[in-house]
């Protein structure tokens, strides 16, 4: 996955060479998508070539001490921050896309999104990297971004979802869709989500199988193999 991250102009005006990769959290989960996201934290940590920013919803630290900890003690506070989704709409969509040039030619959707921080850091990282697919509306791709989806079968089957939202195209469980065939990444736990999202999603990006219970040397080893995908 690294090998196919690119530096952009944001690298340049930041006068580091280093690629800079920010892990969000979309949704406020706790528990094993709170570990999941320790362990690749502690992944990227370890490439001094990576410039790590680990971004969570506004609030998500409040009652949660621990993690408030682990978060002083690995995270250089210049690289932490809270974010809102910032709504974006399809009479904005076209020039915020053409300034960070990004063709469009049909809009979709009603209503996008896009991740902000008061630091400004998403804004200037190089890739964003989403701990989840638990994005509700559409995500503007102002940078290249991956996904981890641990499972997708909630996506698709009827019963998980009142039936209106399966009906009305503009809803959730498209959206959730459209964000994960959009993406330049796509990691998965198990050979059925894999094949869930190449089915119901149409993921077009690259697609790495990582095991929930990954240790990061594990994962490290298997994204090497991504130097040899096209």
């Amino acid at each position: 996955m690294l090998s196919q991250i690119e530096p952009t102009d944001e690298t340049h005006e930041r006068n580091d060479r280093r690629t800079c990769i920010s892990l969000i959290l979309p949704f406020p989960y706790r528990g094993g998508t709170q570990r999941l996201l320790r362990t690749l934290a502690q992944y990227f940590l370890s490439h001094d070539d990576i410039e790590l920013v680990l971004a969570v919803p506004s609030g998500y630290l409040s009652g949660d001490e621990a993690f408030a900890e682990w978060i002083a003690e690995q995270i250089p506070h210049t690289n932490f921050c809270e974010f809102d989704w910032q709504e974006v709409s399809k009479e904005e969509l076209i020039p915020l896309c053409h300034s960070v040039g990004i063709d469009v030619e049909n809009v979709i959707s009603e209503r996008y999104v896009i991740p902000v921080d008061k630091k400004r850091l998403l804004s200037r990282s190089d890739f964003w990297f989403f701990l989840s697919d638990r994005i509700v509306d559409v995500l503007v791709p102002l940078k290249p971004y991956g996904i981890f989806i641990t499972d997708h079968l909630h996506r698709y089957f009827a019963p998980c979802f009142h039936e209106s939202l399966y009906a009305d195209q503009n809803s959730l469980i498209w959206n959730f869709n459209r964000n994960i065939r959009n993406a330049q990444i796509c990691v998965a736990s198990t050979e059925g989500t894999i094949e869930d999202i190449k089915s119901f999603s149409g993921a077009c990006g690259v697609i790495l199988k990582v095991p929930l219970g990954v240790e990061v040397d594990k994962f490290q080893e298997l994204l090497s193999i991504v130097s040899g995908v096209e």
